[in-house]
């Protein structure tokens, strides 16, 4: 599956029914004559998370995505952009994660994170 980057987003416009916006994505890696710029409609989103923003927010600049091309049905259309998912960063880094878990309750003990290692008194002073 290829990777690229959103190059312009265009916002769908006020009071149009059914209007959902577009975009177009720059592909890495592709120079000669397969290059220029793939066509997106925010309803080619496979990812429910991404396509919301999409059609919500619209796209920013340089949003890694991963996609399938397909070719256009005549020669004055684009080719597209489908089945649109976020590009996870592994996949422009070359390599797997590496750093700190995100997790913030590595560090502690299971007995403390849920209040069973310090005694706790009730409103009467009681242990």
């Amino acid at each position: 599956m290829p990777c690229g980057r959103v190059s312009n987003w265009n916002f769908p416009r006020p009071g149009k029914k059914n209007s959902e916006g577009y975009g177009f994505v720059r592909v890495d890696d592709e120079r000669g004559s397969e290059a220029g710029d793939l066509f997106l409609y925010a309803d080619d989103i496979k990812d429910s998370k991404l396509r919301s923003q999409a059609k919500l927010f619209g796209l920013k600049n340089g949003t890694r995505i991963k996609f399938d091309i397909k070719e256009p049905a005549s020669a004055r259309k684009s080719r597209l952009a489908v089945n649109v998912c976020p590009a996870d960063d592994e996949d422009h880094r070359g390599g797997t994660r590496s750093g700190r878990s995100r997790s913030r309750s590595r560090g502690r003990d299971r007995s403390e994170s849920r209040g069973g290692g310090r005694a706790r008194s009730d409103s009467r002073g009681r242990r």
